[in-house]
């Protein structure tokens, strides 16, 4: 009797297990973790804003249209780049016009300080094409040729003082005879000492003439110097400014050169595989766009996302590669179960 309650029970036992293992291989269960998790990843919608403000010159996509990585969405004109590369323009277009200014005006220097000028009006002539008011030289030439008259006017006086003074020396002559003659004709005291008197006022006549010359010539001589100073003040101040101005070009053709290529290559590429799902409003070759407008919408393909989650360790044995989970969402306003 006990034997046979004995062997009821293993028999209930095991097939309580079996019933068990079968149940286990053949239901679902749901093995609920008592923790939290974060789910997270890209969106698979991707917003493509404006990278700057201008004005469309290519937009061919519409809803529905695929593009894939490196496919030109649209490409626009950068007004601040624009606006900068007009400046710079301008900029070696006003250096261009000031070198050829300054190099034509140190030629002009060069040459009125080599004193090759023979008559104004013949230079003028000879460099009328490029002869200008705003010139450095125009203000100098006029200086050059106001201290030729001067030396021309010095050459005439001195030519006539030459005469005076001869003239002057042959009155002394005539003077000194006069005096001897007095002296051998016993004159008067008197007479001989006036006519020693005339000599020295004429001699004295002679010498004031001779120092005011060598004054004027002097005079002519420091005009001269002064002039040959500021035209070598003018060719040094040139030349620092030629210079500076082709620097200046140099680096202001390159900087064109750069912008203009950025010009070309304003375009905005996809980043990713997938379909255009919505643009913003019509945009068309030569629609405005603001510095960072969204454009439109690219809906991405297969983008996965990555659930990070604690599970207790008791749960481990359950969860294994392919295991299918059920993921539940549960925030404010917001309570939904996904399978996967």
């Amino acid at each position: 009797m006990n034997n046979n309650l004995l062997h009821r029970k293993i028999l209930a036992v095991l097939f309580t297990i079996v019933a068990l293992v079968i149940y286990i291989c053949v239901a679902k269960i749901d093995i609920v973790s008592p923790g939290s998790g974060v789910i997270t990843g890209a969106s698979d919608k991707l917003v493509i804003v404006s990278p700057d403000s201008g004005f469309i010159n290519k937009f061919d996509l519409r809803t529905g249209s695929i593009v894939n990585i490196g496919d030109i969405l649209f490409s626009y004109t950068n007004l601040d780049v624009f606006h900068q590369e007009k400046t710079l323009n301008e900029l070696v277009l006003f250096a261009d016009r000031r070198i050829v200014s300054l190099e034509e005006d140190q030629r002009l220097l060069k040459i009125l300080l080599a004193g090759e000028i023979s008559e104004e009006s013949e230079f003028s002539a000879k460099n009328k094409d490029f002869f200008s008011q705003e010139l450095s030289a125009y203000k100098l030439l006029n200086e050059y040729f106001s201290l030729r008259n001067e030396e021309r006017n010095l050459k005439l006086r001195e030519e006539k003082m030459n005469e005076e003074k001869d003239d002057l020396h042959d009155r002394v002559l005539l003077l000194k005879r006069k005096g001897n003659l007095l002296k051998s004709a016993r004159a008067p005291e008197i007479e001989i000492i006036n006519n020693k008197t005339e000599i020295s006022q004429i001699i004295s006549q002679i010498t004031t003439g001779e120092i005011s010359l060598l004054s004027l010539q002097n005079d002519i001589k420091l005009a001269n110097n002064r002039f040959r100073s500021s035209v070598f003040e003018q060719l040094n101040n040139n030349a620092e400014q030629l210079e500076q101005l082709r620097r200046e070009r140099l680096e202001n053709r390159g900087q064109l050169e750069l912008l203009r290529n950025k010009i070309k290559a304003n375009s905005v590429l996809s980043p990713t595989n997938g379909v255009i799902l919505s643009i913003e409003r019509s945009f068309e070759k030569g629609s405005y766009v603001e510095n960072a407008q969204p454009v439109m919408t690219i809906k991405k393909n297969n983008e996965s996302k990555v659930i990070d989650a604690r599970i207790l360790a008791k749960y481990r044995p359950f969860i294994f590669m392919g295991t299918t989970a059920k993921i539940t969402v549960n925030s404010p306003g917001y309570k939904k179960n996904t399978h996967r």
